[in-house]
């Protein structure tokens, strides 16, 4: 899931009329992407943990499905900045996948609006981190959603032996649904932006953002959050076929649900995207076990995702970042 904004003016005066200086920047933004992904990765994964235990194809649609996961990102990212940058959906695609690739080594993912900048016309750098935090915020937003619901209905399944992090989770309950209906109402509804306007003076640094933020209908925003919703489906989908190709035949309703459960609870613990080997792994180690599934299937299956929903694209990105000839082209 997608969070935070990155100021990449200052990357782009530091690099602009400069392409030997551009150079240095991308070898050693390349240099440390490589040492995080061999840092995080060292020791991983054994051949035994790749050994499928169920339907093959099963990973192969999984796999199949990567486009699709990415090609709705592609889109609702041509649709948010096609007032300004007139994006065709091939340089939309590459837009995503260079900020994928930030996303590997900056927190909380804030590298990801910073590489989608790359492609955005000049002039243009608050509208478009703007519309990078509109479906950033429409993307966590059905995290929230599935995320609640979840939670509401956690209790028919939880076991005896979960009742240590089910705890926990009963105490975050009440403040997450109150921040998703928070979240909801101030994004299915442009107009409550109208009482922060209303606060600030016209022209100031808040009142021009603010005014940004509306010029996106409650149409644009339904779209928006469809997109959003559709690509939450596709990829909890990937999870569940990988889990299928491992052997799972539980409940499918119940995996999907600590599933959601897993998102929710690797959206709301900041991270560098990296980093979410670790705590992603955690998390499903911790959550979905009981569903019948070995925990270290739990890790290899959670790790497998990563591999086919982050770490591919990052890379397909990397190539992308590498071909750039400026900071701005």
């Amino acid at each position: 899931m997608q969070r935070g904004t990155f100021d990449t003016i200052k990357v782009n005066q530091l690099t602009k009329g400069s392409p030997y200086l551009f150079r240095l920047f991308q070898l050693i933004v390349l240099s440390l992407a490589a040492y995080f992904l061999y840092d995080r990765l060292k020791g991983q994964l054994s051949f035994d943990d790749l050994r499928l235990r169920g339907t093959p194809a099963a990973l192969a649609l999984a796999i199949a499905l990567m486009p699709l996961n990415w090609g709705l990102e592609a889109f609702k990212w041509k649709r948010l900045t096609k007032d300004f940058a007139a994006l065709s959906l091939g340089k939309s695609f590459k837009s995503v996948w260079i900020g994928t690739f930030y996303t590997l080594f900056t927190p909380n993912r804030i590298g990801d609006g910073a590489g989608r900048m790359h492609l955005i016309p000049k002039g243009n750098k608050t509208r478009s981190t703007w519309a990078f935090l509109n479906g950033s915020v429409a993307q966590t937003l059905t995290t929230l959603l599935f995320g609640s619901i979840a939670l509401a209905i956690a209790e028919s399944f939880i076991t005896d032996s979960e009742m240590g992090w089910w705890s926990t989770a009963q105490i975050i309950a009440i403040p997450v649904w109150i921040l998703t209906v928070i979240v909801l109402l101030l994004y299915v509804e442009p107009g409550w932006l109208r009482i922060i306007k209303e606060l600030v003076k016209e022209g100031t640094w808040v009142g021009q953002r603010v005014a940004t933020l509306q010029a996106y209908t409650r149409r644009q925003n339904a779209w928006t959050l469809l997109l959003s919703v559709v690509r939450y489906a596709t990829f909890t989908f990937q999870f569940v076929l990988v889990f299928e190709a491992f052997g799972f035949q539980g409940e499918t309703y119940e995996l999907v649900a600590r599933i959601s459960l897993v998102y929710l609870a690797t959206t709301i613990i900041p991270t560098v995207a990296l980093a979410e080997l670790g705590i992603r792994e955690s998390m499903a180690i911790l959550m979905i076990p009981a569903v019948g599934i070995p925990p270290e299937i739990c890790f290899s299956v959670t790790l497998i995702v990563w591999f086919i929903n982050v770490l591919t694209p990052a890379l397909i990105g990397a190539i992308f970042f590498s071909q750039l000839k400026s900071a701005q082209e």
